[in-house]
């Protein structure tokens, strides 16, 4: 697809944007999709349905990347943050994903359940994702 000027595109990718986020919103809206709630369902109900869910897109990601970097169309090695090193850091990762937990834990739910909580008027979601952006501002 060429454009004839840089707006063109910009309005495209935009609006692009737009259609996808709002139907990846009422999906995730709609199916109550949650890596915390897929969690707590298993172990409190023993209920695997959004365990499953959970698993499958897992692979769907993995396998859509290893598929796009044997294409040549993206190059996972440069990343930030590094997702391969030479190395495992242990105790930088089981700490890391306590604090997570105990993170979406308080915040009742991961980014995308918080996006998803905004759209229905939740007041307390607008804190947590206003702590998401300045965590993610300090990644960077």
């Amino acid at each position: 697809m060429v454009f004839e000027s840089f707006a063109e595109s910009l309005s495209f990718f935009l609006w692009a944007t737009l259609i996808i986020s709002v139907i990846l919103g009422a999906v995730a809206n709609k199916t109550n999709f949650c890596t915390m709630g897929a969690v707590s369902d298993m172990v409190n109900m023993s209920d695997y349905g959004r365990f499953r869910a959970w698993l499958l897109t897992i692979a769907v990601a993995t396998l859509g990347v290893s598929i796009l970097e044997y294409m040549g169309m993206v190059d996972v090695t440069n990343a930030f943050p590094p997702y391969r090193g030479p190395q495992l850091i242990f105790v930088e990762n089981i700490l890391g994903g306590i604090l997570f937990g105990i993170g979406m834990t308080y915040a009742s739910g991961c980014g995308n359940k918080t996006l998803v909580r905004i759209g229905g008027g939740n007041i307390k979601s607008l804190l947590v994702f206003a702590m998401i952006a300045v965590i993610a501002y300090y990644m960077t």
